[in-house]
């Protein structure tokens, strides 16, 4: 078999997901709910995008064609916290071309009770998210100690003295 690329199987293992996201035609689109830990979902079809903070992954090819301002339009979203506040954007505009990513804030009616109730929900997504965090961290540091990297090589270690 001939062999066009010579590198060593390390090289390639770094080099290939970096070629694999340039050549996608992805942007991400990221919902933020205030406070954080609305369910977003999609008005047209009522399909649950996740728990904001979340994101979806556009496919740049699949976007409308531009309207008068330059812009994108896609569906709208729904946002409903916990104490059944909910708001609605009818549609999204994206105006800075295909670039991304693109950031949409779902702010809660102040008008609806039981704001103390979505902000312990906000709370508490925060505090689950730093343990998982730390968590990670600690995994990480535990597998440097032992001298092993994330795929089985030995780490050199250089000790100052």
């Amino acid at each position: 078999m001939l062999n066009l690329f010579k590198c060593k199987l390390g090289t390639t293992l770094l080099v290939l997901p970096l070629f694999l996201v340039a050549c996608t035609n992805q942007t991400p689109l990221i919902f933020v709910s205030i406070p954080e830990g609305a369910t977003i979902s999609e008005i047209s079809t009522g399909n649950a995008l996740g728990i904001a903070p979340t994101r979806k992954s556009l496919d740049i090819d699949s976007l409308s064609s531009l309207d008068s301002e330059g812009c994108y339009i896609l569906e709208g979203v729904a946002a409903r916290w916990v104490s059944g506040a909910t708001v609605q954007i009818e549609e999204l505009k994206l105006c800075d071309g295909k670039s991304g990513p693109y950031a949409v804030r779902l702010v809660r009616p102040t008008e609806h009770p039981d704001l103390e109730r979505d902000l312990e929900e906000a709370t508490s997504m925060k505090a689950a998210r730093i343990a998982a965090y730390e968590f990670e961290l600690e995994r990480l540091r535990l597998r440097r100690n032992s001298g092993t990297g994330p795929i089985g090589h030995q780490f050199s270690t250089y000790k100052h003295e």
